[in-house]
């Protein structure tokens, strides 16, 4: 993010698996700085889903020093904000 915070988003759970059959990302680079709503990546849930837990992670791995505070912890839907 532009204040300096990063964060990883991590879809399914030993997804890893898959050696990425069921993953495409769109066209943006790691690093790249994006705003919401932009597609980061095409997964074929139903696929996925016939092997694998498809719940998404967004975790935190660099909070730049700030204290972040959540809107919204839990199951959210497509174009919710957190913050």
């Amino acid at each position: 993010m532009a204040d300096g915070v990063e964060l990883l988003i991590h879809i399914g759970i030993d997804t890893v698996n898959t050696n990425g059959d069921e993953f495409s990302l769109m066209r943006v680079k790691q690093g790249q700085y994006i705003t919401a709503g932009t597609p980061i990546v095409k997964v074929n849930l139903k696929e996925l889903k016939k092997k694998y837990y498809t719940g998404v992670m967004l975790i935190i791995t660099n909070s730049s020093g700030k204290e972040l505070h959540l809107k919204k912890e839990g199951i959210v839907k497509a174009g919710e904000r957190l913050n």
